[in-house]
């Protein structure tokens, strides 16, 4: 009787595009998962880089009249799974203070309140603040940063 041993009739070449196909699918499969668990894909990408909180928006853009006080309001969630929480903040100059610290965090987005004092004699120009948060675990650094133009009010 003649033997039926089964030959593959695949060169190797086919065999590996096609592992490496399958090695791709599992990974964009991995990375849609871990973004639908972390709310998105700049949340993913912050917990790539080892942030344990994701801020958003990254930089709150506005225009205030010098001379009055805005309240801003940032979104703020941590990315693992262990408590954190803002335990503060410093400031880089008297115009910004923040009142709700500490804050422990949720896996939903929490409001973080900034008060915002346009100095007039910041008339014209941009104000850039960059507020480092001290949480209660390793991370990245993560900040609440403005961008504001200060206009003249009259």
């Amino acid at each position: 009787m003649p033997s039926h041993a089964h030959q593959s009739s695949r060169s190797p070449a086919t065999t590996i595009i096609r592992g490496i196909g399958v090695c791709v699918i599992i990974l964009a499969v991995a990375w849609l998962t871990v973004s639908l668990t972390l709310g998105g894909v700049q949340p993913c990408l912050a917990w790539s880089r080892g942030e344990a909180i994701y801020v958003s928006p990254r930089v709150h853009e506005i225009e205030v009249d010098a001379g009055t006080t805005t309240i801003i309001q940032f979104q703020v969630r941590k990315l693992i799974f262990q408590p954190v929480s803002v335990v503060g903040a410093t400031p880089g100059c008297g115009c910004v203070s923040i009142n709700c610290l500490p804050l422990e965090l949720a896996d939903s987005p929490q409001p973080i309140e900034v008060s915002f004092t346009a100095s007039e004699s910041k008339v014209g120009q941009i104000v850039e603040q960059n507020i480092p948060l001290h949480l209660n675990v390793d991370s990245a650094p993560a900040f609440l940063s403005i961008k504001a133009q200060i206009r003249n009010p009259r």
